[in-house]
């Protein structure tokens, strides 16, 4: 049975289940029977985290940090949690729970305050170290710039990705004025030297188990994470900030993201040579799709089905370059932000993703775009990115609403406190568990507002859909 997500809200009401700061697809595509020490069978719940499997867990698992939260934030910020069954469940139940197991935390999840809070984190993480059965310890954590300059960095081996970028950004000598710009991703290497994006880490994993988790040549990369180029000039006052801002321009354009003509080719190789990066970066900004995070090669059915597209992000769009039958570019399209009235994401089945195959689920990406007044259109994307694809358009609609409200605030990230919670592992043991939380110091948004994004229910499959309010923004000139 394939289930899906749908929330509605009002932009003008106060509500508790407000869109996270990203867009997160709970699933639990399937159950495993399991045994414990004792040789007593249990049935584990495959939780899944944007199409990735993150943990396994047992009912009294999940019913165990609804206690957590209910605790914390009251019953009023929860949903019921499925109850109990004295006797042993029958396939047809087992499936009923793991539907209703589901449900609850994709309805749970769309509270960013529950989202983003220690406990949940925590709890999450604590559970993807369980499931990958790690041990607690001192790790020496390689972090990279994109110019593949290393630094070890020593994290305890279950710390969350927010701990682990803020004390990677003291050990560099990253100024906290620019740590909202930036992120933690998973990247991979190839034979060619080319480089793709797996995953953008979010801060329920562990960046040391995350990697582990990956098959290849996978490195754990800092990366400026914004569309809003008036952040580059944060990065000019600090040598720190300007090196990883230079080294990842340099890298991208390595990389063919960025596009040159042969002349431009030719001056920006020339300003490399002489290691002039501010004329470097300065010259670099004019290029057509700097600061664009470009996908590896994927299907859509635009402008024809089955077509074969490489997909690019930045600049408030989508660009599609459509290939001929030989690989060249033969066509482009952009598709505005402003036009995409909502998106979606679906469930497919297994594909690879980066992770083993039978782990990872296979998504698609839809978005309704108005290609004229009052005409609207479908455009399906199909792709091992789908979920980077979906978080990347979530940020470019957040910060242009940032932008018109004139929200203009920076974030400094500082670690604040060591959380102490019990933990009920698969055994039924308990443990204390710690963790450093990581807060933003400057960061005084209203969790109780709603946001721009709004989320819809499709129960006819596993889908998760949102709706874009920056949409409602466009009048006739715009068109």
């Amino acid at each position: 049975m394939m289930n899906s997500i749908n929330m509605d809200m009002e932009t003008n009401k106060r509500s508790p289940w407000n869109t996270p700061e990203v867009p997160m697809h709970f699933s639990i595509p399937d159950t495993e029977v399991l045994q414990d020490s004792s040789g007593t069978s249990f049935v584990g719940f495959h939780i899944h985290v944007n199409g990735v499997h993150h943990c396994t867990l047992r009912y009294k698992q999940i019913r165990h940090l609804h206690s957590l939260l209910k605790q914390e934030f009251g019953s009023a910020a929860l949903c019921p949690f499925p109850p109990r069954q004295l006797l042993k469940l029958s396939v047809k139940q087992i499936e009923e729970r793991r539907i209703q197991l589901e449900n609850y935390l994709q309805k749970i999840t769309r509270n960013p305050v529950i989202v983003s809070s220690t406990t949940f984190c925590t709890f999450l993480v604590s559970a993807q170290k369980e499931t990958h059965n790690d041990n607690l310890e001192k790790v020496q954590l390689p972090i990279y710039l994109m110019d593949r300059q290393k630094t070890l960095v020593d994290v305890q081996s279950m710390e969350q990705s927010r701990t682990v970028l803020l004390k990677a950004c003291e050990q560099l000598g990253i100024p906290a004025e620019v740590f909202g710009d930036l992120s933690l991703f998973i990247l991979r290497r190839e034979d060619n030297g080319s480089f793709s994006l797996v995953k953008q880490l979010q801060d329920f994993e562990s960046p040391y188990l995350a990697l582990r988790s990956v098959f290849g040549a996978v490195l754990l990369v800092i990366r400026k994470y914004t569309w809003d180029l008036s952040a580059d000039a944060r990065f000019l006052l600090n040598a720190s900030a300007l090196d990883l801002l230079y080294a990842q321009t340099v890298a991208d354009f390595e990389n063919g993201w960025l596009h040159a003509t042969e002349d431009q080719d030719i001056k920006l190789r020339l300003y490399q040579g002489r290691g002039d990066r501010l004329k470097f970066l300065e010259f670099a900004r004019n290029l057509k799709h700097y600061n664009y995070v470009q996908f590896m090669p994927c299907i859509c059915d635009f402008p024809e089905p089955d077509s074969m597209a490489i997909v690019s992000a930045g600049n408030k769009e989508l660009c599609f370059q459509i290939c001929g039958a030989t690989g060249d570019i033969v066509q482009e399209w952009c598709f505005k932000v402003t036009r995409i009235r909502c998106w979606r994401i679906t469930t497919l089945g297994d594909a690879l993703n980066g992770t083993n195959s039978s782990n990872t689920a296979q998504l698609e990406l839809s978005f309704e775009y108005l290609m004229s007044k009052n005409k609207h259109r479908w455009i399906t994307v199909r792709s091992s990115q789908v979920v980077l694809m979906s978080l990347t358009l979530q940020k470019m609609v957040e910060e242009l609403v940032k932008k018109a409200n004139g929200d203009n605030s920076e974030q400094a990230g500082k670690i604040v406190t060591q959380n102490t919670l019990p933990y009920i592992r698969m055994d039924g043991s308990k443990q204390e568990i710690s963790s450093s939380s990581s807060s933003l110091a400057n960061d005084t948004s209203d969790h109780s507002t709603p946001s721009r994004i709004t989320f819809k229910r499709d129960e006819s499959r596993d889908r998760i859909s949102f709706g874009n309010s920056v949409y409602d923004d466009i009048g006739d000139d715009d068109l």
